[in-house]
C-alpha cells in the first residue's frame, strides 16, 4: 500500500492521460480492452485505475463494451484528449472525487502493471449525469482526512487532520513541490534531507518537543503529521501584546530544555521563532519545526535559500557560516524578548527589566550573553545557560524542577503557520 496527497487537478490530468492513451491507441492500431489497459496504466495513475473508468464512464468519455471488455471514446472523450472543455472535466472530477479529495491523505493498493488473464471487474453501467459524489466506491483507504487549513508559508500548508483509523485529531503539513523551489538539489536529496530532519525530531522524546507520527517523502506532495496544537507563541503575541513575566519566563525555560534535549543528541534547530514554538491546550511549549535550515541549506558557490527575513537568525547564520549550539542560544534571546516585551530588541531597546517589570535585573546580563554577536562569547551549551536561567530567575525553582503549566488554558488560540512570512525589518540586538 502506497499513501499518497490527492488534489482535483492531479485526478482530472490522470483522467486526461487516460482518455489521450486510449485515443492513441486506437491510432495505432492497438486494442483498447479493458484489461490491457489497466496492466498498462494502473502505475501512471494516482488512484485505483477502475475509479478513472468510473468516472469517465458517468460522464460519458468513455464507453464500456460489456461482452468484449473494450473501453472506447466517445465525442466527449475525444474532445476532452485534445484539451478541450478539460474546464468542465475538472469541475466533473471535483465533484466525483470529493471526498477522497476533501480527505487529503490516502492509501491505496500497490500495481505491479504485469500482464493478466483475469477477466476485469463488474463495472456498473454509467450512472446519471445528476450532481453528487462516486467517492463512496473509490479504492481507497482515508489515511488522514484533512480539515480546516491553520496556516501557510513558503514551503507549505498546515491542515488539522483527523487519523481515519483512530479518529484521532493531528496536524497534516503538506510541503510544496520542493524540486520546484530548490532546482540546483536533486529531488532524492531533498526528499532524504526531509526524512533525516523529521527523523532526527521524532528522536527528541521530550516533553517540550512537538512529536511527529507519521511521514511522507515520495514527490510531488511530501508530508508530515504531527502532534495538533491549541496555538503558538506567534498567536499568543499577537498584537505586540507581551505575555506576563511569570508566563514568558516559564516558556524560555521550557524552549531551552526542549533545545539541550535536542543538542544532546546533536540536532541544533537554526530556525526558531515563536511561529515554531507551539502551545498545548495548557499553554506549554512544544518546539516543533527541527531541521528546516538543514533542509534548505546549500554547498559552497550554490545560491544560498531564505525563507523570510531571517530575523531571530544568529550573525554567523546571516554570514552563510557553520552554525551550532550558540546560533539557537542567540535565537532564543530575541525570543525571550519578545515574549516579555512584545517586540524584538532595537539598538535603542531598553534592557528585559526595564521593558518589562517583573522579570530579574539578573536576567539583563544573562540576555547580554545570550545575543553576544560572537558566538564563542555566547553561553557555549543550552545547559550552561539553563543553570544560569535559574539562578537569575528564583521563581522558575531549581534547576531540573518542573516548569509545566497543569491548568492554564491558552488565552487565546489561533492558527499554527507551516512557515513564517517574513514579520518586517531586521532585529538588531541593544548594545
Amino acid at each position: 500500500m502506497a499513501s499518497i496527497l490527492v488534489t482535483k487537478e492531479q485526478l482530472a490530468e490522470d483522467a486526461v492521460f487516460v482518455l489521450q492513451c486510449l485515443r492513441q491507441n486506437v491510432r495505432d492500431g492497438r486494442s483498447n480492452h479493458l484489461v490491457d489497459v489497466r496492466n498498462t496504466l494502473a502505475n501512471s495513475v494516482t488512484l485505483d485505475f477502475n475509479d478513472y473508468v468510473k468516472f469517465l464512464r458517468k460522464f460519458e468519455y468513455a464507453s464500456l463494451d460489456r461482452e468484449a471488455h473494450v473501453l472506447g471514446l466517445t465525442a466527449a472523450g475525444e474532445q476532452a484528449s485534445l484539451g478541450e472543455s478539460v474546464d468542465a472535466l475538472q469541475r466533473q472530477v471535483g465533484d466525483f472525487f470529493s471526498e477522497v479529495i476533501a480527505a487529503g491523505v490516502v492509501e491505496v493498493e500497490d500495481v505491479e502493471g504485469e500482464d493478466s488473464d483475469e477477466a476485469p471487474p463488474d463495472l456498473p453501467p454509467p450512472l446519471p449525469k445528476a450532481s453528487g459524489s462516486g467517492a463512496a466506491s473509490m479504492s481507497v483507504t482515508i489515511l488522514y482526512a484533512r480539515g480546516e487549513q491553520l496556516g501557510e508559508g513558503p514551503l507549505g500548508r498546515v491542515f488539522k487532520a483527523r487519523h481515519g483509523a483512530t479518529g484521532a485529531e493531528v496536524a497534516l503539513k503538506e510541503y510544496k513541490d520542493l524540486s520546484q523551489l530548490f532546482r540546483f538539489v536533486t529531488a532524492a536529496d531533498l526528499a532524504q534531507r526531509l526524512r533525516d530532519a523529521t527523523n532526527a525530531q521524532a528522536a527528541v522524546r521530550h516533553p517540550f518537543v512537538a512529536r511527529v507520527y507519521d511521514l511522507e517523502t515520495a514527490p510531488p506532495a511530501p508530508y508530515v503529521v504531527t502532534e495538533l496544537a491549541a496555538s503558538t507563541v506567534r498567536a499568543r503575541l499577537a498584537g505586540g501584546k507581551p505575555l506576563a513575566p511569570e508566563q514568558a519566563l516559564r516558556l524560555t525555560a521550557q524552549i531551552a530544555y526542549a533545545l539541550a534535549a535536542a543538542h544532546a543528541r546533536g540536532l541544533f534547530h537554526h530556525d526558531l521563532k515563536p511561529e515554531n514554538v507551539l502551545l498545548d491546550d495548557y499553554g506549554n511549549a512544544k518546539v516543533a519545526d527541527f531541521g528546516v535550515g538543514r533542509l534548505v541549506s546549500t554547498a559552497p558557490g550554490q545560491p544560498r535559500v531564505q525563507l523570510d527575513a531571517g530575523l531571530y537568525l544568529a550573525p554567523e547564520q546571516q554570514r552563510g557560516q557553520a552554525a551550532g549550539a550558540a546560533a539557537d542560544v542567540y535565537a532564543l534571546g530575541l525570543v525571550f524578548y519578545e515574549l516579555i516585551s512584545g517586540a524584538l530588541p532595537g539598538r535603542r531597546s531598553p534592557e528585559p527589566s526595564k521593558a518589562a517589570p517583573g522579570i530579574p535585573a539578573a536576567l539583563d546580563a544573562l540576555f547580554d550573553k545570550m545575543t553576544s554577536e560572537r558566538p564563542e562569547d555566547r553561553y557555549g551549551s543550552m545547559d550552561a545557560l539553563l543553570d544560569e536561567l535559574h539562578k537569575a530567575a528564583p521563581q522558575l525553582g531549581a534547576r531540573g524542577t518542573a516548569v509545566i503549566a497543569a491548568s492554564e488554558a491558552p488565552s487565546a488560540s489561533a492558527p499554527a503557520s507551516a512557515e513564517p512570512a517574513a514579520n518586517g525589518g531586521k532585529a538588531a540586538k541593544k548594545k
